[in-house]
This record gives structure tokens, sequence and C-alpha cells, in this order.
């Protein structure tokens, strides 16, 4: 019987770091994705490692603070959780990602209007909007927009709130 448990401890203790390495794997994936971020938390859930080798996991949840998925754009909060995702596994090794099920799951963004307003008076936006074009505009329209520039673009979020007494 003793002889059962140390095997059976000695599978758990070399299967349980798989999902450590997972969560770390997802992390600097997204690491390497954007632009910059102040802190990240991920955690992929599964019911096994079988699971996760055959491309199932039961759960995976991120959250960060600080997002920039642009340069000069900053997300506060950015959270996301997903339901159960199921990957075409022939596919998974050939490098290409493909549903067997519809994603679904949640997401909670927590913008604020001084990052807003920083990424609207960055130097791309201000480029992108003075390549907008407005429709077919004949040459004196076209001059007379040129004499037009936004200067100090910025964004107010209106607050509500909302509070409500038990006691009358």
């Amino acid at each position: 019987m003793e002889f059962i448990t140390v095997v059976l401890s000695s599978l758990l203790l070399l299967i349980s770091p798989i999902g450590m390495v997972i969560d770390q794997v997802a992390e600097d994936a997204i690491r390497d994705r954007v632009a910059a971020v102040e802190s990240i938390d991920v955690r992929v859930d599964n019911g096994s490692s079988l699971n996760l080798l055959q491309g199932r996991v039961d759960r995976v949840r991120i959250a960060t603070r600080g997002l920039s998925p642009v340069p000069g754009l900053r997300i506060a909060v950015a959270e996301l959780e997903t339901d159960p995702i199921d990957l075409a596994f022939a596919s998974l090794r050939q490098g290409e990602v493909v549903l067997d099920a519809p994603l679904q799951g949640a997401v909670r963004l927590v913008l604020n209007d001084a990052d807003v307003s920083r990424f609207l008076a960055s130097p791309y936006v201000q480029e992108q909007l003075a390549m907008l074009k407005i429709g077919s505009l004949n040459q004196a329209q076209a001059r007379e927009r040129e004499r037009y520039k936004i200067k100090n673009p910025a964004i107010e979020f209106w607050r509500t709130i909302v509070s409500s007494s038990l006691w009358s």
C-alpha cells in the first residue's frame, strides 16, 4: 500500500508543474503581443493534463493592469474569463489555432479619461486624423480643409453614482 502511495505521489509531483508552465507560457505570449503591461496574471484551469494535451481547457482567466495594446494607449484594467475552450488538436500541432466549439467568455475593461485623452493627443492619432478624407472635395474645399487642425483633443467620461438607502 505504501508503494502505491509513493508512486501516485511521484506522478502527481511530476504532472502538477505542467499547469504553472502553461500559465507562464500564456503570460509570455501576451507580453510579446502588446506594447507594454504593468502587471499580468494568467490562470489556465483544466481538470487533467491529458485534457490540456488534447486541446481542451476548462477555463482561462487573465487579469492585467496598465495594458498598452498599442503604443500610447493605456487600459487601466483588462480582465478576461472564458468558458471551456476546445481547440482542434491536429491544427494546434501545426501552429494554427482552430476552435472545435464556439468561444464564450466575459471581458471587463476600465479606461481612464486621462489615458484616452493622452492617446488622442499622441502623434499616431494626430497623423491618422490628418489623413482622414471627407467625401470628394474640390481643390478649394481641400485647401480650406488644410487650414483646420484638431488641437488638444480630450475626452471626459461622465460618472453616475447611484445610491440607495435601506433606511427611509
